[in-house]
Formats: structure tokens, sequence, C-alpha cells
């Protein structure tokens, strides 16, 4: 074989791994990507990344715990509401062991026999510790809402009730089970008393209420429309819509337009710890001259006057103070044609907390 033949054969001998493993290394080598170190602006953007405040993180933690909490003892509501049935007899199973060949044969059926009548119908009520335990999930979860209602802005219960609808009734119906152990509710006198308001001639009285809860007053009011007489209209907020007259959203700015309200009612509704924006709000949609009506517990006001001293800073001006009920003072305001302004003195709370004790 000549020199010419021997390289040729060489060349065509390589082998394809050795070939196939540089190409793998070239491509892997290809393929890495540089280390650099980061820019100068890649620092400075992720140094001043916003933090989350200490105050948003506790409220993020509040509302967390209590759909945690809510979810528990919905779960435990659930499984102690279940009527207790009686037990069912089951037939006794035979002892005796079938043969391989028996197993093979098939066995006519037994003629069926008629279930037994269950003794407990599905609508049975509870038994007495079924009923005790339910009243006391169903109190403590009233408390756990209650007092995140209160110890939270409105925007995050608006947040709490998006995520859990659940809230609205549990909440409610814990305030019914309330509401039946006061002398009074204060939703009956605001029905009297605009009830026998001085409805305007040309057009109807506007009213709006905020923080509604299952529209008491718009549904009593409304009622007394006529055909011939339409006597007032109501527009009812809160942070949900449990049926057609309520409107869901944040009371610290409702859809309405400026000045269109005659009077603007709070029963028992200052509950968020930005309730100022509710009234700030109330200010806005009333006329020149507008009623607003408010209800609260008389154990919330550290110092009555200054609450007082706060409406007049926001531009109301008191007309009435009603403090003969012993659980709730009622106070009527007047819109002022100007809004005066607020005042920074934060050193004490205008209202506190109304939280339920534990019976």
């Amino acid at each position: 074989m000549d020199t010419a033949t021997q390289k040729q054969a060489t060349k065509g001998n390589k082998r394809p791994n050795d070939q196939s493993t540089s190409t793998n290394e070239k491509k892997k080598q290809k393929n890495e990507p540089k280390q650099t170190a980061p820019t100068t602006q890649q620092k400075s953007t992720s140094a001043s990344a916003p933090a989350k405040s200490a105050a948003a993180k506790i409220a993020d933690d509040k509302k967390a715990k209590l759909l945690q909490a809510l979810s528990r003892s919905k779960h435990i509501s659930e499984s102690s509401s279940k009527p207790v049935s009686k037990p069912v007899a089951q037939p006794a199973s035979s002892s005796v062991v079938k043969k391989p060949h028996q197993l093979s044969k098939p066995t006519p059926k037994p003629p069926q026999s008629v279930k037994p009548i269950s003794t407990t119908p599905q609508n049975a009520k509870l038994t007495d510790l079924q009923a005790k335990m339910k009243k006391t999930l169903s109190g403590g979860r009233f408390r756990m809402i209650n007092e995140q209602l209160y110890t939270t802005t409105s925007d995050i219960a608006v947040e709490l009730f998006k995520e859990a609808p659940e809230t609205f009734d549990i909440y409610h119906e814990g305030f019914r089970a309330q509401v039946e152990l006061w002398p009074s509710n204060p939703v009956d006198h605001f029905i009297q008393t605009l009830s026998a308001a001085k409805i305007p001639k040309t057009k109807p009285l506007v009213i709006a209420d905020m923080g509604c809860g299952e529209a008491a007053l718009a549904r009593s009011l409304l009622s007394q429309n006529t055909h011939e007489k339409q006597k007032f209209t109501v527009h009812s907020f809160d942070l949900a819509s449990p049926n057609e007259f309520v409107v869901a959203c944040d009371i610290r700015s409702v859809p309405l337009e400026d000045g269109v309200c005659d009077v603007v009612v709070f029963s028992l509704s200052l509950m968020g710890t930005n309730f100022i924006e509710f009234l700030e709000e109330a200010w806005r949609i009333l006329r020149d001259g507008g009623q607003l009506r408010i209800a609260e517990v008389v154990s919330r006001f550290p110092d009555i006057d200054k609450f007082v001293e706060a409406l007049t800073a926001i531009g109301f001006k008191l007309t009435k103070k009603d403090a003969s009920n012993k659980m709730f003072i009622l106070f009527d305001f007047l819109k002022k044609g100007k809004k005066a302004v607020e005042g920074d003195d934060e050193s004490q709370p205008l209202l506190t907390p109304c939280l339920y004790r534990k019976r």
C-alpha cells in the first residue's frame, strides 16, 4: 500500500465517539452564560425596591389568620351540624368458608329486603349538644370578623369579603343574635324619623345608607313609595351585596356624584380605622344643608366633644345630640357650605373598637 493510500485509510479510521465528544464540549462552552458582575444600575434597582411597611404586613397576617380560622371553624361547624342518626343493623356475615369450586359457580341473588327507614329525618333538629356547639362556633366566628372590621382599614375589609364571601353571612348572623339582646335597634329609629320627615314636593328624599347591612332601612322606606308619589330614593352601600338593594363597595368612595343626597346615615357602621374618610365621603355626596345622621355605641367614645370637633373640622355643624339611650348615642349634623381644614391631632382616638366579649 502506498503512502497516499495509508493516509486516506488512517483519516477514515478515526473513532466517531472522539469527534462527537469534542463537538459536544464546544457546544457546551458556547451555550454556558458568561458570569458577569452586576452593574451599578442593577445594584441600585435592587437596593431601591420598596420594602413592605410593617403595618401592611401586620394587616396581611391578620387577614390570613382570620381566613384560616374561618375555614377551620366552617369545617367543624358543618360536621357538628349533621343530625345524629341511629345506626342501621347490618346482617351478620356467614362464617362458612366457601370451597374453590363453589366460588366459580354463580349464586342466585337473595330476595331484596326492605331497608329500614331512618328514624331521623334530614331536617331533624340538632341535639342540645350540637346546637350549643354550633352557637359557640358561630359566636366565635362573629367576634373574629367583628374585631377585624374594627381594627383594619376598609380596603382590607373589602379584600377579606371578596376572598371569603361567606364572611358577610357569618357576620350578620352573629349581629342579628346581638340585636336580640338590645333594648332597641338604631335602624328602627332612623326608619321612624325619616318616615315622618318632610318630603320635597318636586322630588323624592334622597338617602345614602352607609354600611347598610341587609338594607333594612331601604326595604322599609321604599315600601312606602306609590305610583302617585315616590317619597324616597335610598342608596345602600356595604362591603358585600346580600340582596338587590345593596351595592358592594368601599364606603370611603361610593359611586355617587357630588351633592346628590339629602340625608346620609351611619347606623353603627363607623367601623374601619379610617372612618374619618367615610365621614369626608358623606360630606362630598351631601348637598349644602344636607343632614348627616349617626348612631354609635356609647362606650366607643373616649371624648364626645372631640368627636364633634373632628366633624366640625370636616365641614359639619352639630344640630342635635341624643344620649338618653344607655347603649347608643345619636347625632344630627348639617353640611356647611365650605369644608374646613382637617386637624392633625391624633393623640387620642376619636372612636375605640366595639369588641364583643365571649359569653
